[in-house]
């Protein structure tokens, strides 16, 4: 009976997370009851090989992160991708300990700490990934056009960029500069 009570739970917990899975990497995993764990064929493999190749090695590693804590690469990528939040990846990934302090009992020291630990560890490595795999570009803005060009004086920076006159002047200045 115990069994069939943590099967219903885990088909009704994990069904929605595979599926949203194998849609978005168009691959196909199928849940098992095994010990063993599913057959994976080798095009969903390198479909996920690919994947994971497009990361930069800082990634990865925050990957290989990941999936140590957790022990599921399902579930890293559904938290990379925010379609689960931190917090449900490692309800799911502790499912069956979930399970069994339900019907069982909790100590509560040693299983909300495991807990807490695994989601500060996923959180840091989905952090990193993210951190680690965004892009970032800066748009200069342009300065109103004036009727004189300003004078331009060097910054005191290490990296000496020319810097116009006009951002250096208070606000009342820079009036005068304009009505000119």
């Amino acid at each position: 009976k115990e069994e069939t009570e943590l099967y219903k739970l885990e088909a009704q917990e994990w069904q929605p997370i595979l599926a949203w899975f194998c849609e978005r990497y168009n691959v196909q995993i199928e849940s098992s009851r095994e010990i063993t764990g599913p057959q994976i064929s080798q095009e969903t493999k390198s479909i996920l090989r690919k994947h994971l190749q497009s990361y930069s090695l800082w990634a990865v590693h925050g990957f290989s992160f990941a999936v140590e804590t957790i022990k599921s690469l399902i579930l890293t990528l559904c938290c990379v991708d925010r379609h689960i939040s931190v917090e449900k990846a490692v309800f799911l990934s502790r499912l069956e300990e979930e399970f069994q302090t339900d019907h069982w009992g909790r100590v509560e020291w040693a299983h909300e700490l495991n807990q807490q630990d695994l989601q500060a560890r996923l959180s840091a490595a989905v952090l990193f990934i993210h951190l680690s795999s965004s892009s970032t570009f800066v748009k200069s803005k342009q300065l109103p056009r004036l009727r004189t060009p300003l004078p331009r004086v060097k910054s005191k920076s290490a990296c000496h960029v020319d810097i116009p006159a006009l951002c250096m002047l208070k606000p009342r200045e820079k009036e005068e500069v304009r009505n000119k």
